[in-house]
C-alpha cells in the first residue's frame, strides 16, 4: 500500500478526504528497495532531463563506506565522478554550504550519500545553484528527505531555510537496516511526533483560525499503525519518513511534522550548544514528543483561559541572549493576542470547548503506547537519558514558544 500511495502521489493521482486531488509532487523517483547502489549507472538516466557529464558525490567517512563508494564506482561507468569526503565531524552551517558551493561550481548534478546533514547541506547548496541534487539516504534517521527545506545554522541559530526537493529519493533498506541503531531510533523518534505536531496545529486553527490540512496526516495513518505494531519494520519507517516530508512539501512548510516538540529540542540546541552532549534530533524529538504529550493532557483537561501577550523581552534576551533574544522576539510578536482577540478566543472556548476538547483528542495517540513505541525502538524517553540537566531542560520548556511564531500548547502552558 506506500508504495503505490508514494506512485499515485507522484504520478499526481492521490485523491484526499473529499476526493480533493493532490498536487503532483515534483520528483521523479522514490525508490526504496534493495541493491540500489549497483543500479545508479542505470537509474540515472530514466531521471535526468538533460545530458550531464559532470557529477559531484557528497559524503562522509561513514557514508562513502557504507554506500558511496559503491555508488561511486557505478556512476563512473558511465559519468565523470568527483567526490567530497569529509573526514571531520559535519557541520550543517553556511561555512561548510559554502565550501560544497566552491567544489561543486562546475558541476552539473550533485548526488548526496548520507542522512540529515548531508542531504540538508548538498539541498540547501544545489538550491542556490539551480542544480537539481539526488539523495541516496543511508539512514531512515529523518523526515528531510522529501521536504524543501534544509536545516542550516546560521551565525549561530539553527534555521529551517527554503531549499527544493531532490529530483529522485533512493533509500536502500539493507544499508539502512545497518545503520547505527541510534539512527533508526531518531528516525522512530521524529515520526512519533506526528502525534503531538497535528494536535498542537490543529488547536491553533480552532482557536485562532490559522491554516490547517488534514491530508498529510491521512498519508501517514497505515504507516503509523505499523509503526506503532512493529517500529523495526525498516521499509515501514522509509515509506513513514518519505510521506512526512511530503507531506510538508504540500503543506508548503514544516507545519505537519514541526511543532511545539521541535521548538523545544531547537532551543536546547541554540541556547545550550556545545555545553550537552552530542545528540540526534530524532532522539530529541523523542523526549521532546513526550514531553507534549504531558503538556497536552492537562491543557486539555479543563478549559483554559488565554491572556493577552504579555513579553518579557529583559527576561528573553537573558535566556537567549541579544542576538537570538531580538531574532525570537521578532517571532513571538507575529503571534501576539490583544485583549479584544484574547477576549474573543476565551467566549469560543466557553461555548465550545468539548467540540475542541473532542477533535483535538482524536488526533492524539495516548503517551504509553507512545512510550511503548518508543521503547521497543531503543530511543531515549528522559531528559536524562539525553544527559540534559533537568533544570536547563524546563527552562527550554518555559522559553521555546518564544522562538516561532507558531501558536502552540506550549503558549497555554507557559502563559
Amino acid at each position: 500500500m506506500p508504495d503505490a500511495v508514494l506512485k499515485s502521489i507522484l504520478e499526481g493521482r492521490y485523491q484526499a478526504a473529499g476526493n480533493k486531488l493532490l498536487p503532483k509532487v515534483p520528483i521523479k523517483q522514490i525508490v526504496i528497495g534493495s541493491q540500489l547502489a549497483d543500479q545508479a549507472h542505470e537509474r540515472l538516466p530514466e531521471i535526468l532531463e538533460r545530458e550531464v557529464t559532470d557529477i559531484v558525490l557528497v559524503c562522509d567517512r561513514n557514508t562513502f563506506d557504507a554506500m558511496g563508494e559503491a555508488i561511486s564506482k557505478s556512476l563512473s561507468k558511465k559519468y565523470a565522478v568527483r567526490q567530497i569526503v569529509f573526514t571531520d565531524e559535519v557541520i550543517p552551517d553556511q561555512q561548510t554550504v559554502d565550501h560544497i558551493l566552491q567544489r561543486t561550481a562546475h558541476s552539473q548534478l550533485l548526488v548526496a550519500v548520507g542522512s540529515g546533514t548531508i542531504n540538508d547541506l548538498v539541498k540547501y547548496a544545489s538550491y542556490l545553484e539551480r542544480k537539481p541534487y539526488i539523495v541516496f539516504g543511508t539512514a531512515p534517521s529523518m523526515n528531510g528527505y522529501a521536504s524543501a527545506n534544509a536545516s542550516i545554522v546560521v551565525e549561530g541559530h539553527k534555521k529551517t531555510l527554503s531549499a527544493h526537493l531532490p529530483m529522485a529519493i533512493f533509500l536502500d533498506t539493507d544499508v539502512c537496516a545497518k545503520a547505527p541503531k541510534r539512527l533508526i531510533a531518531s528516525g522512530v523518534g521524529d515520526s512519533l511526533c506526528r502525534s503531538t505536531a497535528q494536535a498542537d496545529w490543529l488547536l491553533s486553527h480552532l482557536l485562532l483560525g490559522t491554516e490547517y490540512h488534514a491530508f498529510p496526516f491521512d498519508l501517514l495513518k497505515s504507516c503509523e499503525q505499523q509503526l506503532i505494531e512493529n517500529p523495526k519494520d525498516i521499509k515501514n519507517l522509509c515509506h513513514t519518513l518519505i510521506l512526512s516530508g511530503i507531506g510538508m512539501y504540500l503543506c508548503s512548510g514544516s507545519y505537519p511534522a514541526s511543532q511545539g516538540e521541535h521548538l523545544i529540542a531547537h532551543t536546547m540546541e541554540m541556547v545550550y550548544g556545545s555545553r550537552i552532549p552530542k545528540t540526534y534530533h530524532g532522539e530529541e524529538i523523542a523526549v521532546t514528543t513526550l514531553t507534549m504529550v504531558d503538556i497536552q493532557e492537562k491543557i486539555l483537561a479543563a478549559p483554559p483561559h488565554i491572556l493577552p501577550t504579555q513579553i518579557d523581552e529583559t527576561a528573553i534576551m537573558y535566556f537567549f541572549g541579544e542576538k537570538t533574544g531580538n531574532q525570537c522576539i521578532r517571532e513571538y510578536k507575529e503571534k501576539a493576542i490583544d485583549i479584544a482577540r484574547a477576549n474573543a478566543i476565551n467566549d469560543k472556548i466557553s461555548k465550545e470547548w468539548d467540540v475542541i476538547k473532542h477533535a483535538v483528542q482524536a488526533v492524539r495517540v495516548p503517551k504509553q503506547t507512545i512510550l511503548d513505541t518508543l521503547q521497543k525502538a531503543g530511543a531515549p524517553t528522559t531528559s536524562e537519558a539525553l544527559v540534559w540537566p533537568e533544570a536547563w531542560y524546563q527552562d527550554a520548556v518555559k522559553y521555546a514558544h518564544f522562538t516561532r511564531n507558531r501558536y502552540t500548547f506550549l503558549d497555554i502552558n507557559n502563559q
